[in-house]
């Protein structure tokens, strides 16, 4: 049996390709927009409220328009706009495999690292009291059994 790899399904292919990898970008842009949004809420230099306000919608409105043009030029260029199923899928699956990805692989090292910051915490807050003081200050315990008598 020979298989004929046939015009048509070469340019099926290329479709999902160049789909596949709006996905990916409209993903990763995703992501960029998350982080800006997040230093800009955490901003400690701007006091008011509205014009950080004001920048939380400017990000997602830039987010927004850029994705929609992004979107529109993989899909000229893989089908000169026509908007198929298997280009629908191919932009899907590299939007969701990236996410899955990377977002996994990076979370994981993100907890990896706090959980060693909340293990030095715990180490050095039970080091820092004695455990033969029993984090009492002096004559501290005497006084209360004074007031229950």
């Amino acid at each position: 049996m020979k298989i004929v790899l046939t015009d048509l399904i070469i340019l099926q292919a290329k479709a999902v390709a160049v789909m596949f990898c709006a996905g990916v970008l409209v993903e990763s842009l995703w992501q960029l927009k998350k982080y800006a949004k997040s230093r800009v809420w955490k901003c400690e230099k701007d006091k008011r409220h509205i014009i950080k306000v004001m920048g939380l919608i400017f990000i997602e409105s830039l987010f927004w328009v850029v994705s929609a043009v992004i979107i529109s030029r993989f899909l000229y260029y893989c089908s000169f706009g026509r908007l198929t199923l298997y280009s629908a899928i191919g932009f899907f699956a590299g939007l969701i495999l990236w996410k899955k990805l990377c977002c996994v692989i990076l979370k994981e090292v993100w907890v990896e690292k706090e959980e060693a910051a909340n293990l030095k915490t715990t180490v050095r807050s039970s080091i820092s009291i004695r455990p033969e003081s029993r984090g009492w200050k002096k004559g501290g315990q005497r006084r209360l059994k004074k007031k229950k008598k």
